[in-house]
């Protein structure tokens, strides 16, 4: 696919966006079939559009709770939560899942059953208070610095590039488990891993300021690429459990460095 082929239908480009948000997202109303086999890859550069979609709910959260008077660091926590609500948890059920399987698994098998089974044990839980208490304080650094706008700024920023540069992933590693949701996703084409990574940079660009936009990009897409690589040393490449914990390693890498530009 040529970028006027990508360009020219955009029918079908809606229909790309629909297929993300109801995959990643608990937005969509109505029926939300499993998508076909190759469907998320074809709709792979829609995925920074729904982290920019779930950076909003959890900005408007904020927003919502420190016009209430709710202090930074609850509201930066609340925050948090809503982008986990809004995606059903699926992100850091998969991160916990993940580091259960690469921590204590003897073999490949075993970390594959690990991951698959659950349920999630001690490293799991530690895995997703870990997650979710750098998130949060994260924000809590940025809120006390520039408010809800700059809070605003790092949730959708943070949620774009960690879904924007998932799509490179997918491309570039292999499935570990054939029956996993990951292997049935399919290979994105380079058209799509270039339009979902340019995404991701406008927003994050727009969201963050250049610099800070530019360093969070940069350091996101670094701590991504090493957990897809423990995973590979691992397991052979990745399951959709990895995938949700290079996600998740794509958001905590962007807040940390917003945090650092305080």
């Amino acid at each position: 696919m040529n970028l006027e082929d990508f360009t020219r239908d955009w029918p079908a480009r809606r229909a790309d966006a629909r297929v993300a948000l109801t995959f990643f997202t608990r937005l969509v109303w109505g029926e939300r079939p499993a998508p076909a086999l190759g469907e998320l890859a074809a709709a792979s550069w829609a995925f920074p559009l729904t982290g920019l979609v779930v950076g909003v709910c959890g900005a408007l959260a904020y927003a919502i709770v420190a016009r209430l008077g709710v202090p930074v660091p609850a509201a930066a926590l609340l925050a948090v939560a809503t982008t986990a609500l809004v995606t059903a948890g699926q992100h850091e059920d998969g991160l916990a899942r993940a580091v259960e399987g690469l921590g204590r698994g003897d073999d490949v098998n075993e970390r594959l059953r690990l991951m698959r089974d659950g349920p999630n044990g001690a490293l799991g839980v530690l895995a997703i208070v870990l997650s979710v208490g750098l998130r949060a304080g994260a924000l809590f650094a940025v809120g006390d610095a520039f408010g809800t706008a700059g809070v605003s700024g790092a949730l959708v920023g943070c949620h774009a590039i960690a879904r924007g540069l998932l799509p490179a992933a997918l491309r570039w590693g292999e499935p570990a488990a054939p029956a996993d949701w990951a292997a049935e996703a399919g290979r994105p084409e380079t058209t799509n891993v270039g339009a979902a990574a340019a995404i991701a940079l406008v927003i994050a660009l727009l969201a963050l300021g250049i610099k800070a936009g530019l360093v969070a990009i940069v350091v996101a897409a670094a701590a991504m690429a090493a957990v897809a690589y423990a995973a590979d040393r691992r397991i052979g490449g990745f399951t959709g459990d990895i995938l949700n914990a290079v996600e998740q390693a794509g958001e905590i890498a962007v807040l940390l460095v917003a945090a650092a530009w305080t």
